[in-house]
């Protein structure tokens, strides 16, 4: 069986709790998508590849608070 890292699980200990504090059903893409640019080291990756991660992380957060 494959072990998640300690990072991975960081992130989805992150989802579960965001969904949780927000009153959300299930845990979703969006969750995991915003755990992940939370971490400095996937926002980085990510912002190398020429996405604008801090415009994808703020949008998600927009679409967190809106659902509230």
């Amino acid at each position: 069986m494959v072990e998640p890292s300690d990072q991975l699980q960081v992130v989805f200990e992150k989802a579960v709790e965001d969904c949780k504090k927000l009153n959300h059903e299930y845990v979703t893409l969006e969750h995991l998508v915003f755990a992940m640019l939370c971490e400095e080291k996937f926002f980085e990756f990510i912002s190398n590849y020429g996405a604008d991660a801090e415009y994808i992380k703020k949008n998600l957060e927009h679409l967190r608070n809106r659902r509230r």
